[in-house]
């Protein structure tokens, strides 16, 4: 008996100090949490009754299909297709339509966010509906019932079915979920450590690689690159000399080794604010308005990220399907980079006069914030010619405007020249409810 015992115990400390040696040699994987068609999903989590019936989604103004539940895709409804042209067959097909509701889904994309946070302190947002969470020190089965739990409690707590692909790599995790999406066998979970992982590779084109844009895509077929697999054996000194860094980056990852190490950009290269009008916009100071909105926004952006910008790129443009359609730039070349709202709102004005020709009815417009560099290494100028007494109220009222707006809201003070312009003026037939941040919209569950 005491010699079982012993054994016990010495098999006991094999497994425990191999789980130790396990846990200290850093072995880590990533795993892509995707939200399942998720401005859909965000609808149906408050509106039980759309689950299982087609739903689409549209862009702002209600111009493009820019969601689509998998009853949609399976009608051949292509993304992005301009809603006038679908609109009979989505009516005849009694399809749910809703125009983009941003602040439920930023607010819902903020909730998974937080409850992936319980399983794993390292969470890499990629995209409002896409993130990646590494974890270190879990064997394949672990990871599997790791990737389980997520499934169900991101369910669970907030309603957004997800699905989760885990790799020792973001490529191959992005490929992992590409699988757990399509295939349901694996029940929204697929780990590339499965032995299945190069019979998937074989089954999908180059082009589902993360990384493998078009013209690439092009290179890897006028080669004989057909599939996944294919690029993944691809020679390394051919992918080097023909596939440039990204693509040569992209095939190391698929074989295993971490070339990418964040998908968050060092430096942020432009801040773009645009949308089309409906109706389209004939007067100047309806369009400067207009205009106005989206340099105060942009600005904002700026301050937020702790940005100026150098320069700024006022464009304006008619609708694409007129005859004699119309499209005009004008480039604003700053003497010291700034974050300051009141400065650009007064040289838009004079750049929005260079490109405005009247009669024109413009459907679309907008403002390119360029040469970001941080706030803390602006140069000034040794003649500037913006007096210092102005830019010292200026920066007053922005920060003001700012302090006001965090505490109450946003847009709730706005500056003259863009006040009458509020969200209410976008074409929004068909927006749900802001259940989750507006106390008139919070919903009243009563019992019978």
């Amino acid at each position: 008996m005491p010699g079982c015992f012993q054994d016990c115990l010495k098999k006991i400390a094999t497994l425990l100090s191999g789980e130790v040696e396990f846990l200290m040699s850093g072995n880590s994987h990533y795993a892509l949490v995707d939200c399942n068609n998720f401005f859909v999903s965000c609808e149906r989590v408050f509106n039980p009754a759309l689950e299982s019936k087609p739903v689409v989604v549209l862009s702002n103004n209600d111009g493009c299909v820019v969601a689509r539940s998998q009853e949609v895709k399976n009608m051949s409804i292509p993304m992005g297709i301009p809603f006038f042209k679908v609109k009979e067959k989505l009516a005849s097909a009694n399809v749910q339509v809703f125009s983009s509701n941003f602040v439920l889904y930023g607010d819902m994309s903020a909730r998974v966010l937080k409850t992936l946070s319980t399983f794993s302190g390292d969470i890499e947002p990629y995209s409002i509906d896409e993130s990646f969470v590494r974890v270190k020190g879990m064997n394949d089965k672990q990871l599997h019932s790791w990737g389980k739990e997520m499934v169900y409690t991101v369910k669970q707590w907030t309603g957004i079915p997800v699905s989760v692909g885990i790799g020792p790599t973001r490529t191959l995790a992005k490929f992992a979920n590409h699988v757990a999406k399509k295939q349901p066998q694996y029940h929204g979970v697929y780990n590339c450590d499965d032995r299945s992982l190069d019979r998937w590779m074989k089954c999908y084109p180059v082009e589902e690689v993360w990384g493998i844009g078009r013209k690439l895509a092009l290179k890897c077929r006028n080669a004989h690159i057909e599939t996944v697999y294919d690029l993944k054996h691809v020679d390394l000194h051919w992918a080097k000399k023909n596939l440039d860094t990204v693509g040569t980056r992209t095939v190391m990852e698929l074989r295993g080794e971490e070339c990418i190490l964040t998908t968050i950009p060092a430096k942020r290269g432009s801040i773009i604010r645009s949308r089309s009008f409906d109706p389209p916009i004939e007067e100047f100071e309806s369009l400067y308005r207009r205009i106005g909105l989206f340099v105060a926004t942009a600005a904002e952006k700026l301050r937020e990220y702790q940005l100026c910008a150098k320069t700024f790129t006022i464009f304006v443009m008619s609708s694409r399907f007129i005859r004699d359609n119309y499209y005009g730039s004008v480039p604003v070349l700053l003497d010291r980079a700034t974050d300051n709202t009141v400065e650009m709102l007064k040289l838009s004005r004079e750049a929005l006069r260079k490109i405005y020709r009247q009669g024109v009815l413009y459907k679309k417009g907008g403002v390119a914030m360029g040469e970001l560099v941080p706030k803390d290494a602006v140069q000034i100028p040794l003649n500037d010619p913006i007096p210092q007494s102005f830019q010292k109220r200026a920066e007053k009222i922005v920060n003001a405007l700012d302090g006001v707006n965090r505490k109450l809201g946003q847009n709730v003070v706005k500056l003259g020249s863009y006040s009458m312009i509020n969200k209410t003026t976008d074409k929004k037939e068909m927006i749900s409810k802001r259940f989750t941040t507006h106390w008139s919209d919070i919903p009243v569950v009563k019992a019978k």
